[in-house]
């Protein structure tokens, strides 16, 4: 068997090391990284890149963090998992590049499913330079969850690399009514803007194309209604045009105007009603 020196030992120790230097973080909430391993220039005050985190929460409401791998090098092989005695949702988030002042921000928040195998730079993003990957975690503490302290912990993979970080949830015996107490109306003047958010999804025709943007909008009331807020929806301009489904299908003029169909209505505000 071949032998080495303890220094030429040390010497392979040390590069492999340097191949593969990511790590794992837990972040507030409230502060949010860029893609290149800093914060937001307006969230620099209290922020801080932690191995892991305390929370508390009443019931009957979502309790959220944000998990960041680090990395120096490229991965191709990456995995993110998380544990967790309560009901998890997990997103990555999408940074956006702000022409105005040249800085990239995280923003959209796309649903994943856990474990999730990710690479470093994203080649989706495609943000040359980028050495974070960022990830929104919801957990979801139900009405009925017994008040006291839970543990979770979420998990790095990169190669033979393996970080850890746990998370603690102090869930109160306070409980968040189930009846809003003031309405929170987020207004949308109709829903052309979904085509350029949503290109390859909106990028068929006929029904099928109908159906896709049905969906996404069945999902965004849905995602104000679990977030406590309404999604309200201007469905026509001021030149009389209705969107799709947002009125019952109309023929004839003046007097003579009638419904001919509700089925484009029903098969959007059906499945949210």
């Amino acid at each position: 068997m071949r032998k080495y020196s303890a220094s030429v030992l040390l010497l392979l120790l040390v590069s492999l090391g340097c191949c593969r230097a990511s790590d794992l973080f837990v972040v507030s909430a409230y502060h949010r990284s860029d893609p290149f391993g800093s914060f937001v220039a307006n969230d620099l005050v209290g922020a801080s890149w932690n191995h892991s985190i305390q929370l508390s929460s009443a019931r009957g409401g979502y309790v959220s963090f944000q998990l960041v791998v680090k990395s120096d090098t490229a991965c191709s092989d990456c995995r993110l998992s998380i544990e967790s005695t309560q009901p998890v949702d997990a997103y990555r988030e999408w940074f956006h590049f702000n022409t105005p002042d040249k800085h990239y921000y995280p923003d959209a928040l796309i649903p994943i499913q856990v474990p999730f195998n990710f690479q470093m730079p994203d080649p989706e993003n495609a943000i040359e330079g980028q050495k974070v990957r960022a990830f929104w975690v919801d957990v979801w503490l139900a009405p009925n969850t017994k008040p006291g302290v839970y543990h979770g912990r979420a998990q790095l993979i990169d190669g033979s690399i393996r970080k850890t970080v746990p998370f603690t949830i102090s869930v109160l015996s306070a409980q968040i009514p189930t009846q809003d107490v003031l309405n929170m109306d987020s207004n949308s003047y109709g829903d052309g803007w979904l085509q350029q958010q949503y290109p390859k999804a909106l990028a068929g025709s006929g029904r099928d194309k109908e159906e896709e943007q049905f969906h996404l909008i069945q999902q965004y009331y849905r995602m104000f209604y679990e977030n406590r807020g309404i999604y309200h929806v201007l469905g026509y301009g001021h030149s009389g045009y209705v969107d799709p489904g947002f009125a019952p299908e109309l023929e004839g003029t003046g007097t003579e105007k009638h419904i001919v169909s509700w089925d484009k209505f029903d098969r959007l505000f059906g499945p949210v009603l």
